[in-house]
């Protein structure tokens, strides 16, 4: 059913207006999600089995639906992994949910080859510009479970980090640096020490409340900063067009917003992310941007 988004009572809780009263409904997402629960944005929800009366799950931002329930992801990674829709994870045989590791818990332990694979999944909602970005607020928890990760692949072993953007409109991805600089060094880290991270964009269907599959990109570790800089200057992903790209380097043509690019710009705003970099350019516009190291001081 559908309504009026009111106010956030607190963490989990909101006041919606659902025809001529007020409702209470249960949020299954910690985020801060200020973009999408704005007073009078229409909310979809579902009657809920808990304490309160209804469960908030879905948000409408202009044309687009975007899920609000960090929980739906777990189940929608898996069920996708198991049709064999996602080519990556093809192979991957399930053996354990809810690992703990120290304080902390991962999602998922599959084995690959007879090799451990440690996977954590992320709930995304926040889309800027064609670029989605995570976190939308600090999460120690989250850049913990990226050191967990790391450390994990260091010994030989697999992980992965994946990102399930709950919303159509995302064409890339870049951690929300601006909101955790944290989160993103520690991705970055991870990144390089051999962790493979990958982007899936689902769209969100109000009328089953569900998630389906719309396309997946691995996230290679220079194209992601390159998105991280776009990010934090306001421009669109289509503002960069990627000509080839890998775990090391990537090749572009900046758009005539970034025409003004400068290697010491770049280099600085690696630098801050925990990445040393070599800023190459082969002609006028024409960039590959390789990274060489990261740095540990940290």
């Amino acid at each position: 059913m559908k309504g009026l988004f009111l106010r956030r009572d607190n963490r989990f809780t909101c006041t919606v207006n659902l025809g001529d009263r007020q409702v209470k409904a249960y949020l299954a997402n910690s985020g801060r999600l200020k973009e999408l629960l704005r007073p009078g944005a229409e909310v979809l929800m579902e009657p809920n089995r808990g304490k309160l009366p209804y469960k908030l799950v879905g948000a409408r931002m202009g044309s687009v639906w975007v899920s609000l329930d960090s929980h739906l992801v777990n189940r929608f990674f898996l069920e996708t992994q198991r049709k064999g829709l996602l080519p990556f994870a093809r192979g991957w045989r399930l053996t354990k949910k809810e690992i703990s590791v120290g304080k902390r818990r991962l999602d998922f332990l599959f084995e690959e080859k007879g090799t451990p694979l440690l996977v954590e999944v992320k709930s995304c909602t926040l889309v800027r510009e064609g670029i989605a970005l995570f976190p939308d607020a600090p999460t120690e928890r989250g850049a913990d479970h990226l050191l967990i990760l790391r450390d994990f692949a260091l010994e030989g072993n697999k992980a992965s980090i994946v990102f399930v953007v709950q919303r159509e409109d995302a064409l890339s991805f870049a951690p929300n640096s601006g909101t955790h600089m944290r989160f993103a060094r520690n991705l970055y880290d991870a990144l390089y020490e051999g962790v493979k991270g990958y982007l899936i964009v689902a769209r969100f269907d109000p009328s089953s409340a569900e998630l389906i599959l719309l396309r997946w990109k691995e996230l290679l570790l220079p194209e992601t900063l390159l998105m991280d800089f776009a990010a934090s200057r306001g421009e669109p992903t289509l503002s960069m067009k990627i000509l080839s790209s890998n775990e090391k380097s990537v090749a572009f043509f900046p758009g005539k917003d970034l025409e003004q690019v400068f290697q010491r710009e770049i280099e600085d705003f690696a630098g801050e992310r925990g990445l040393d970099v070599l800023f190459e350019s082969r002609s006028r516009r024409l960039y590959k941007l390789k990274v060489i190291s990261t740095k540990r001081r940290f």
